[in-house]
């Protein structure tokens, strides 16, 4: 018997600000402009569009609807939060990667989250990375990346469902 769930996708949108800043190498000119990003007016940033072609969403958290009315003292409202909610699940971090398309040089930013944490928890997070990322590694790029063909598609109320390509 099929069951219903309920899923909070989420898919990168990234901020831009750009700013002058006078300095004696570039460097010290970086850590000036990171230093001062956080005084700058929110008018200072642009949300750039999402690019599809070069991101997609990805799964954040998924619940069982039958499993909430289970067990919920109000399954409607713990539902409905869930759906409304845009904060995104309590807990959930991200870290970025970036990469230089062109020359393939990449980079981690670790986040401010990260650099608060001790080192050991650190590691761990890392190792916990670490698997998925080797296998690209040792692949050589070789093979294939694997692909979700689920495409059941469940509509309740106002959520968007779609199949995945």
């Amino acid at each position: 018997m099929k069951r219903v769930f309920t899923i909070r996708l989420v898919r990168p949108v990234f901020e831009t600000a750009v700013v002058e800043v006078e300095a004696f190498s570039e460097s010290v000119a970086i850590e000036t402009a990171l230093d001062h990003a956080e005084t700058l007016k929110r008018e200072a940033w642009r949300t750039q569009e999402f690019d599809d072609a070069a991101y997609g969403p990805h799964v954040e958290s998924v619940i069982e609807n039958q499993e909430v009315y289970e067990t919920s003292v109000d399954p409607h409202r713990e539902l409905r939060e869930f759906r409304a909610s845009s904060a995104g699940t309590p807990g959930r971090k991200y870290l970025l990667l970036s990469v230089d398309a062109d020359s393939g040089v990449g980079e981690l930013h670790p986040e401010p989250w990260f650099a608060r944490l001790d080192g050991r928890k650190q590691a761990d997070l890392c190792a916990d990375w670490l698997e998925p990322l080797a296998l690209v590694v040792e692949s050589d790029g070789l093979s294939e990346p694997v692909e979700d063909t689920s495409d059941e598609v469940i509509e309740d109320g106002n959520v968007v469902a779609f199949p995945r390509k």
